[in-house]
């Protein structure tokens, strides 16, 4: 873990997708990796409204008044203002297709 900006570290996670999610599936299925982002509680009701905000029709980040970084290796942006993000890569999709499981193992470059 890097104290400063925020990197995290663990082995594996395992995300599963509730119904209706077919934007973040459709990222997790094509580009096989995603970010999470680890908001202050403050925080967490933005950022939940620019995760259920598509790009397509808002400027999400100028919206919500949130600074977009950019990630090594997903195309989703990690956000300054929370404490943490960590990209994750799409290491099995075995039960993605029965149950929406997907497992991610953290990025580190």
């Amino acid at each position: 873990m890097e104290v400063g900006k925020k990197t995290c570290r663990s082995s594996k996670q395992v995300m599963q997708l509730e119904k209706g999610r077919r934007g973040l599936r459709t990222l997790l299925v094509g580009e096989r990796a995603c970010v999470i982002t680890f908001p202050s509680v403050e925080l967490a009701p933005v950022v939940v409204k620019v995760g259920n905000t598509s790009d397509r029709t808002v400027a999400e980040f100028e919206e919500f008044g949130l600074t977009p970084l950019a990630a090594k290796l997903a195309s989703s942006p990690m956000i300054d203002e929370c404490y943490a993000d960590t990209e994750c890569q799409v290491v099995d999709t075995c039960l993605a297709e029965m149950y929406n499981i997907f497992v991610l193992e953290d990025f580190m470059a």
